[in-house]
């Protein structure tokens, strides 16, 4: 293979790559992307370069470059934000709705607040359907009453 077809093979299989990591962010396709290309480039400048033990040095060198480099971009883009909770007390005062009938001492009930389902029980028994709202809680567990102005 002529030294001009390798290196401009290496540029447009490092540009696919590149492309490639624009529409998959996170695939880390542009860590080889970016070293074929530097590799093909400095290829097409001197051709001699690819045959010599200088070659996959610098391979190595952009490699571990755009590795760290990329890692940096991506934590600043992306910071981790801390996984999200809902604490049993944070939901007194809240509306939900009853799923499974509650009564007085059982947490056999179940009541819908927003997306979560939490064990409920109250002091009178709540049919399924029923708006309540939470009045206490403890641990994995609340408390609901009906809620005012339901039927």
């Amino acid at each position: 293979m002529e030294v001009t077809v390798a290196t401009l093979t290496m540029i447009i299989v490092g540009t696919l790559l590149i492309v490639g990591e624009a529409l998959i962010p996170g695939a880390f396709l542009i860590i080889p992307g970016t070293t074929l290309m530097v590799i093909g480039i400095i290829g097409c400048v001197v051709p001699d370069f690819l045959y010599s033990i200088n070659s996959p040095i610098l391979g190595a060198v952009v490699a571990i470059l755009a590795t760290l480099i990329t890692t940096k971009a991506y934590q600043l883009l992306a910071t981790p934000s801390p996984p999200t909770t809902t604490v049993a007390s944070s939901l007194i005062g809240k509306n939900g709705t009853i799923i499974a009938r509650t009564t007085s001492n059982n947490l056999k009930g179940k009541v819908r607040i927003g997306s979560e389902i939490w064990s409920a029980n109250s002091d009178e028994s709540l049919e399924i359907g029923t708006e309540a709202v939470v009045i206490d809680a403890k641990g994995v567990h609340v408390k609901v009453k009906k809620k005012e102005g339901n039927k």
